[in-house]
């Protein structure tokens, strides 16, 4: 849980039904930065495991997981974009399963992508680069994921066609869930439209 405290400040704290412990507050050194957070942005949970998006006094912030022992970085804005150029710029707020973390996140000249951290390391799910299964051309644009164990799912749109559909990654191979070519199940023509998983 996050509550705002004097002065608009937040902790996060966990219970595991016996103890409540601190994860972190603004006295907390921030993994892989500098100084101390200043705010926390929606708080996940799966089992002991924590993600959150916290923020540094300096405007700059990232993506963090406490894994039930050790508080540590996913990605900041220092952190190289796996299969791009430059570092992030922006996150969506992260999703969790055990120790897996997603999210969308952003960098310079319109990339954008989505990213997964399996407690240890960073990869790449699907990016403007990577091709559209079962349609043509690449992403444009890619929503905040969904997350079930290692499986990643996520609306990807915007293709050379306008293209727009569901799309799953199983950690080896990414494909098409529906897309707006596939017929309606239980009922007539095809979907024209999604609200995100």
């Amino acid at each position: 849980l996050s509550w705002p405290g004097p002065g608009g400040q937040k902790w996060i704290y966990l219970f595991n039904g016996t103890t409540l412990s601190k994860i972190a507050d603004p006295n907390t050194p921030i993994p892989g930065g500098s100084g101390n957070f200043t705010n926390f942005i929606e708080p996940v949970i799966s089992g002991s495991n924590v993600a959150f998006a916290g923020v540094w006094s300096s405007g700059e912030w990232g993506i963090y997981l406490f894994n039930g022992t050790t508080l540590s970085k996913v990605a900041d804005r220092n952190t190289p974009i796996p299969g791009g150029s430059g570092n992030f710029q922006g996150f969506s707020p992260p999703v969790i399963s055990g120790s897996n973390v997603a999210f969308a996140g952003n960098g310079a000249s319109g990339q954008n992508g989505i990213y997964l951290f399996n407690g240890t390391t960073l990869s790449k799910i699907a990016d403007h680069n990577t091709p559209i299964p079962d349609g043509s051309g690449n992403f444009q644009f890619l929503s905040k994921p969904v997350i079930s164990g290692g499986n990643v799912v996520f609306e990807g749109y915007h293709g050379s066609s306008g293209q727009l559909g569901f799309y799953l990654s199983d950690g080896t191979t990414l494909r098409k869930v529906f897309d707006l070519n596939t017929p309606i199940p239980g009922g007539s023509g095809n979907f024209t439209n999604f609200i995100e998983p």
